[in-house]
């Protein structure tokens, strides 16, 4: 790809045009000035490493799915039995401190 920029005129950076009759020649480049070439190598990069992080995410996830299905069904504890009383809650509120009197006067 690189090699078919480098042919096209204006599009590389510096160079020199052609010489005619009797030298010339000379001057350069195109309006890009090479900044073409930089962005396109750029968003090749950008989209080359975000193939490869969605290609990694998405395997993971059909791993972490075959994974989960081999696993048997989550086991909770079994009631308990009739006429037992039930535990106490889990987080209790605090029980209630009545206020301080006010001290004596001195």
């Amino acid at each position: 790809m690189l090699e078919a920029l480098a042919l096209m005129p204006g599009r590389t950076s510096g160079g020199g045009g052609r010489g005619g009759r009797g030298g010339g020649g000379g001057g350069g480049g195109g309006d890009f000035g090479g900044d073409l070439e930089v962005f396109l190598i750029c968003m090749a990069l950008v989209a080359v490493i975000w193939l490869i992080v969605y290609l990694y995410r998405s395997n993971r996830a059909q791993q972490q799915a075959q994974f989960l299905a081999t696993l048997p069904p989550p086991q909770f504890a079994p009631p308990p039995p009739p006429g037992y009383p039930p535990p106490p809650p889990r987080y209790a509120a605090p029980a209630y401190v009545p206020p301080r009197p006010p001290a004596p006067p001195p």
